[in-house]
């Protein structure tokens, strides 16, 4: 699917930003050479920072994670984007749920009557969030 969007991709992109994509199709057709994993699973920060290392030449000529995820939009999801994967919940999100699942509507509700009350002079008022940021 990705090679069917790149062309897409690839006209908006400068220089940097061509080779930022082209290094994470290169990781992502190297990382599922093996046939275990595949592609249908978006290539992770992770998998391109052990890529990267495993060889000296590949960290000589290719950007590194952080010029990757720049050059291509500031964040890692952008990077899956451009690549054409479905993009993969945040790591914060992740660990958010892992704890417990998601709040219920009346639970956030609760949450935030508690933070309205801690934050505000008057509980019964709603906040106003210019006045509070004055």
């Amino acid at each position: 699917m990705w090679r069917a969007l790149a062309p897409f991709v690839d006209g908006e992109l400068d220089e940097k930003g061509r080779l930022a994509l082209d290094a994470a199709r290169l990781c992502l057709d190297d990382v599922c050479a093996d046939g275990v994993r595949g592609r249908e699973k978006p290539l992770s920060e992770r998998e391109y920072r052990r890529w990267l290392e495993e060889d000296p030449q590949r960290r000589a000529s290719w950007p590194s994670v952080s010029s990757v995820r720049k050059w291509l939009g500031g964040n890692w999801s952008k990077v899956q984007r451009a690549l054409g994967q479905a993009l993969s919940a945040s790591t914060t999100a992740r660990r958010m749920t892992a704890m417990g699942g998601a709040f219920d509507r009346e639970e956030l509700r609760d949450q935030l009557r508690h933070c309205m009350a801690a934050l505000s002079d008057d509980p019964g008022k709603p906040l106003d969030y210019v006045s509070q940021a004055q």
